[in-house]
């Protein structure tokens, strides 16, 4: 190739005017080539076997067998530090919300509440007929991890852990 057709080149591919490459055809055939079975892109094809080799191939039904169910992800990280700075954390444990049992006794509570409050702690409905001293005595809390798909990341200082379990009941009961 000569220097003037190597710059006319990458200046299509530069400016997006370049033609794809061309397949030879198949005897007889009026279509414009294309690879077979079901591809991903130009340069990927499906192998045999994987879930996405089961499209559909024109004129023919969709496979009869339905997508199986998306799994939902409840779980969290859940911190507590004494004082008015999340880390270093005084204790943790991972809240995970599968059905209403959990590592610790108070799990179904827990998920209960987060799931009335769509797995947002800053949402969850504060215990009423409770009165908390006016002592300041700061705690610290965080929740990181995902609800049904969305990400959560919480973190709060109350004035005491009297104020915490009015406000975030039985989620930071750990």
């Amino acid at each position: 190739m000569s220097g003037g057709a190597a710059l006319v080149g990458s200046a299509a591919l530069l400016t997006g005017t370049a033609q794809a490459e061309t397949k030879p055809q198949p005897p007889g055939s009026t279509r414009p080539w294309q690879p077979s079975g079901p591809t991903l892109g130009p340069d990927h094809q499906v192998l045999p076997g994987h879930p996405g080799a089961q499209i559909s191939q024109p004129g023919k039904p969709y496979p009869s067998k339905p997508a199986p169910p998306r799994r939902i992800t409840r779980a969290l990280l859940l911190t507590f530090a004494k004082g008015a700075e999340p880390f270093p954390a005084d204790r943790h444990t991972m809240l995970v919300c599968r059905s209403t049992t959990g590592d610790r006794p108070t799990s179904a509570a827990a998920c209960r509440a987060l799931d009335e409050a769509g797995g947002d702690p800053a949402k969850v409905e504060p215990a009423k007929g409770m009165l908390c001293p006016a002592i300041y005595d700061p705690v610290t809390v965080t929740a990181t991890g995902t609800w049904d798909g969305k990400l959560i990341r919480y973190q709060h200082t109350f004035g005491n852990a009297c104020d915490l379990n009015i406000m975030a009941g039985s989620v930071f009961a750990f």
